[in-house]
């Protein structure tokens, strides 16, 4: 389990595999959290990389007056190993402080499990009162491809927002999975961001509200990235 405190974390070209984070013990419930946090973590970044055997939640965010100011994934892919519902890849949870977030991008990504089961990109417990009362997040969620990972109501749920693209997505779900799906939620009444949602196409009529048909870009990783394990503790 990595702590980020404060700062920033940046992967490029890196092979992740979380055979181990599978909750069988104290430090092993999640690859990433925020425990211990200082401040709110600057850049949390993967480009390029390889995600694999995620069992559980991908990130957590434990401590909840700090959280994460930008998210940026691009051209990496995340597969899940599971057989359950309810595993999310960025979990927000119960922060309190979704102001500080500031992008969300989520570009080129390959997210991906065997069978069809339901989860959240990006999640965060919506009862929980936000200071300020706002959230000036921009959000890109464009030419990802997303197979047997349909969204539990929402893929990405946010309290406020100011601009959100989401362009260009491929979404495929085994057609005996029995779930209705929802692109993306935002929770506060007078929120009024600019929307540019176009282009995106899905199969067995999941999620719903998303419209067009075309191709996703071709996802090419590199051969040469360097492999990172799990750690035992």
């Amino acid at each position: 389990m990595w702590k980020l405190k404060s700062g920033k974390l940046i992967f490029k070209n890196i092979q992740l595999d979380l055979t181990k984070i599978d909750a069988s013990g104290g430090n092993n419930k999640y690859m990433f959290c925020n425990a211990d946090a200082t401040a709110d973590f600057e850049d949390f970044v993967f480009e390029d990389c390889e995600i694999t055997n995620i069992q559980k939640n991908f990130y957590y965010n434990n401590v909840a007056t700090y959280t994460i100011k930008n998210i940026y994934a691009k051209n990496s892919r995340f597969q899940l190993n599971t057989t359950v519902d309810g595993i999310l890849i960025f979990n927000i949870y119960k922060t309190t402080h979704l102001d500080a977030m500031q992008m969300f991008t989520f570009e080129n990504n390959i997210v991906y499990n065997k069978t069809s089961v339901a989860g959240q990109i990006l999640s965060w417990d919506n009862k929980i009162v936000q200071t300020p009362d706002q959230q000036q997040i921009k959000v890109s969620f464009c030419n990802n491809s997303i197979v047997n990972y349909v969204g539990k109501n929402y893929h990405l749920k946010f309290y406020d927002a100011t601009k959100m693209t989401i362009s260009k997505n491929i979404f495929y779900a085994d057609p005996n999975m029995n779930s209705d799906a929802t692109m993306c939620g935002i929770y506060k009444t007078e929120s009024t961001p600019e929307f540019d949602v176009k282009d995106n196409n899905r199969h067995m009529d999941l999620p719903k509200q998303i419209n067009g048909i075309v191709l996703a870009q071709q996802l090419s990783l590199p051969t040469n990235r360097r492999t990172i394990t799990s750690p035992d503790k």
